[in-house]
């Protein structure tokens, strides 16, 4: 048995259809604009507290404690989130790829598909064709012998 042929995507021609310049407008909407204001607003909110803290007491004490224990909160916050920025680009980096090979995956699905539904329409033709055969001979029969006999039901 020859193996069956691999259709054919070419990626130029997936970049040129309507629904991947739509996917790309929903993948700048849904992705990367709430990940540009989230960072904006995690930016605005630690400048503000640093200026706020910084405004401490005259003798300035408070102010040099809570700048040390606001450096100590910053960093610990900041690790944590490279270590989930790593985790997102890294997450996104391989949707990505995945998303690129999904079309040559699903055409492959399709095409085997349409195979495997035409071999199955093919099988129940074989096998049903005789039973409609019989029966309709039968009934020729049926109807021949009732306008020999000048018979007919009611």
């Amino acid at each position: 048995m020859s193996p069956l042929p691999v259709p054919e995507i070419d990626p130029k021609v997936i970049r040129k259809t309507r629904e991947y310049k739509k996917h790309q407008k929903t993948t700048f909407w849904q992705i990367y604009f709430p990940l540009i204001l989230s960072i904006a607003l995690v930016l605005m909110v630690t400048v503000f507290a640093v200026l706020t803290t910084i405004q401490g007491d005259m003798a300035g004490t408070n102010s040099k404690w809570s700048s040390l224990i606001l450096i100590i909160f910053i960093s610990v916050i900041s690790i944590f989130a490279l270590g989930i920025a790593a985790a997102l680009f890294y997450m996104a980096y391989t949707l990505a790829k995945g998303i690129h090979a999904a079309p040559v995956y699903t055409n492959m699905a399709k095409y085997y598909t349409n195979l495997f539904r035409q071999k199955v329409g093919q099988w129940s033709d074989a096998i049903v064709s005789p039973v409609i055969k019989a029966g309709g001979t039968a009934k020729g029969i049926h109807v021949f012998l009732q306008s020999i006999t000048h018979t007919r039901k009611k």
